[in-house]
């Protein structure tokens, strides 16, 4: 069994080692599951939206929310600049 692991391995060394190439990108997951956290919280509370115009709305300001965070700006700023 370790074996076939490590031969499997092998045969993607070039794939796996491609992250070399760009040390910006993490290799887990984690900042993304953290920005829909809230969201999930949010949906077991209230047991989602109504409608797909609703889902949208909320996955679109959502993805503005974190984006303003990330990039340390007001998100409420950033509405009232934009209109």
């Amino acid at each position: 069994m370790l074996d076939l692991t490590l031969a499997r391995l092998h045969g993607n060394k070039a794939e796996l080692l491609t992250v070399l190439d760009r040390p910006e990108i993490p290799l887990h997951t984690n900042g993304t599951e953290n920005d829909i956290r809230c969201q999930v919280i949010r949906r077991k509370i209230c047991g989602g939206t109504r409608s797909e115009a609703g889902r949208s709305c909320r996955d679109a300001f959502l993805g503005l929310s974190k984006t303003c965070q990330k990039l340390r700006i007001s998100f409420w700023d950033y509405l009232g600049a934009t209109s």
